[in-house]
C-alpha cells in the first residue's frame, strides 16, 4: 500500500496496474482513500493481460517473486525486484531471460544503510585483504543467507579471497 500510495503522488509518475489479492476488483482510490481509478487485479498474469505498463516494481516474497518476474519478462516488461529471498540460480535464469527479451531487472537491498555498507566495504577490501561476513537472522528467515550477504560476498571477492593470518598463541 505505501509503495502504491507514493506512487500516485508522484507527479513524473503513473500508476496504471496493481495487484493484490485481498483487495482485487476494488480501486486503488476505495482501498488508499485517494483519486486513482486503477483496478486492483488478483495476479500479475491478470495484470498482463488487462492493463499496460513499462515496469513492474515486485515486492512480494521470495515464493511467488520469482514467477512474477519471469511472466513480466516474458511480456516484454521490465521489473524492480524488492522480494528477498531469491536464490543466484534463480537470478540467472531471470538475468537469461531479460537479456534475450531485451527488458531489465533490477534487482538487491534497496535499504540505502545497506548500500552504503556493501560500497564502503567493497571499497575497503581493496586495502584490508582480511574479511569475513557474520550474519545475524532469527530462525526462521526464508532466505538465510540473505541476498544482500550473497552480494557482499561477491563484491568483495571480486578483490580476491580474504587472507586470514592466525597469530601463535
Amino acid at each position: 500500500r505505501l509503495l502504491a500510495a507514493t506512487i500516485v503522488k508522484q507527479p513524473d509518475l503513473v500508476l496504471t496496474s496493481a495487484v493484490a489479492r485481498s483487495t482485487a476488483v476494488r480501486t486503488v482510490g476505495e482501498v488508499l482513500s485517494c483519486d486513482c481509478d486503477v483496478k486492483i487485479r488478483g495476479s500479475v498474469a491478470e495484470a498482463l493481460v488487462q492493463d499496460q505498463f513499462d515496469v513492474l516494481v515486485d515486492y512480494t516474497s521470495a515464493r511467488s517473486a520469482f514467477e512474477n518476474v519471469r511472466l513480466a519478462v516474458g511480456g516484454g516488461v521490465h521489473v524492480v525486484v524488492g522480494s528477498s529471498g531469491i536464490p543466484a540460480d534463480q537470478f540467472e535464469v531471470i538475468d537469461a531471460e531479460a537479456k534475450a527479451r531485451g527488458v531489465g531487472v533490477l534487482h538487491g537491498n534497496f535499504a540505502i544503510t545497506a548500500v552504503l555498507a556493501q560500497v564502503f566495504a567493497a571499497c575497503a577490501a581493496r586495502y584490508v585483504k582480511s574479511w569475513e561476513i557474520i550474519e545475524y537472522a532469527h530462525d526462521d528467515k526464508i532466505d538465510a543467507i540473505s541476498g544482500t550477504a550473497r552480494e557482499l560476498a561477491s563484491r568483495l571477492a571480486d578483490n580476491g579471497p580474504p587472507h586470514h593470518a592466525i597469530g601463535p598463541d
